[in-house]
């Protein structure tokens, strides 16, 4: 049976209690807080080392009353409970683009560092308005078109060597099948591997399960994360 669901169901993404899947959880970033702050603590107990323009915005949240200013800046985890490895895992968060369809892209995440070939990347190509999923050297998925100043909910889910992406609980693309080993020896949100193509937005409620919590189209989490 796939971790994550029970005869045939999927288990509670977030809100209504607890997590089923806690302690499969090995990364969550509520981004909540003071406004301007620049402390990001981790509810699965991961370190996250800023650079650049990266800060509490109240102004703008989807849940808990503030959310992560991404202003050209970065977050980097390298801590080893974040590798994936060939395992089942999902990445998910909700993102609010400023930058959709400019002449910009930018980067959600790169866990590319030094010799790391099998890569994970998601990023927004020049003048697009979607969202590309690159990994092991190709595109595998590009989103629907997406809008500024809307709170998207955004996961990349693998579970038995398949990959799907999800947007706001509709599945992007087609199944990916993934034999990759995602070996992060660094996780960076907001911008690429060489400290460029940065995201111009809002994440709120950034989360890395090692298991698999979407295989097919699900309502999207209609809360906060839980902690536990």
């Amino acid at each position: 049976m796939i971790p994550g669901i029970v005869a045939g169901q999927m288990l509670p993404a977030g809100g209504g209690g607890g997590d089923p899947l806690w302690a499969s959880v090995t990364s969550l970033l509520h981004f909540d807080g003071t406004d301007g702050s620049t402390s990001f603590p981790d509810s699965a107990g991961r370190t996250w080392s800023r650079t650049g323009a990266v800060e509490i915005d109240t102004a703008f949240s989807k849940f808990g009353g503030a959310s992560g200013l991404f202003g050209g800046g970065r977050l980097d985890c390298s801590d080893a409970e974040i590798s994936i490895g060939t395992g089942d895992f999902t990445l998910e968060c909700f993102l609010r683009g400023t930058q959709f369809g400019t002449a910009s892209g930018g980067t959600l995440l790169d866990n590319r560092a030094g010799t790391v070939t099998t890569n994970l990347v998601v990023f927004q190509p020049n003048s697009s308005s979607s969202l590309v999923f690159f990994a092991n050297g190709a595109t595998r998925v590009t989103t629907s078109a997406m809008a500024n100043n809307v709170f998207y909910h955004f996961a990349i889910c693998k579970a038995s060597g398949v990959t799907r992406v999800f947007l706001n609980g509709v599945q992007q693309g087609s199944n990916y099948t993934d034999s990759n080993n995602y070996t992060f020896s660094i996780l960076r949100l907001g911008q690429n591997l060489a400290g460029s193509s940065p995201l111009i937005g809002h994440i709120d409620e950034f989360r890395l399960t090692k298991a698999a919590r979407y295989t097919a189209n699900f309502t999207p989490p209609t809360a906060a994360f839980p902690d536990s």
